[in-house]
């Protein structure tokens, strides 16, 4: 029997455990689409500001900690991921996405 291995985990990786756990409280959280701009990065794709309804940045040091391919900015208290072309960048109740494929593609990556 021959299985297909899927290589790409950039936006299907999942969350460890300890990730998992430090960010229960904040997944059930909702994020709002506020607006949908045209990428200034890839005119093809879009840039997204949603508004999340409680402050998520407690988890931010601790992702620092914990998942080395983020970009964590204590001076302006943000996270930056990466997944795929696409680039997400959350503050206390705001998150930033550039290069995403429209609001679809967008509420799929929060």
């Amino acid at each position: 029997m021959q299985m297909a291995i899927y290589l790409d985990h950039n936006a299907t990786t999942p969350l460890r455990l300890e990730v998992r756990e430090a960010m229960g409280p904040y997944l059930g959280k909702s994020f709002t689409i506020t607006h949908v701009k045209d990428c200034m990065a890839d005119p093809t794709k879009n840039r997204i500001v949603a508004e999340c309804s409680d402050d998520i940045s407690p988890v931010f040091p601790y992702l620092n900690a914990i998942i080395f391919t983020i970009l964590y900015a204590p001076a302006v208290n943000s996270v930056t991921v990466k997944r795929g072309e696409r680039i997400l960048t959350f503050y206390p109740r705001v998150a930033k996405m550039a290069k995403v494929d429209g609001a679809e593609d967008a509420t799929g990556q929060l």
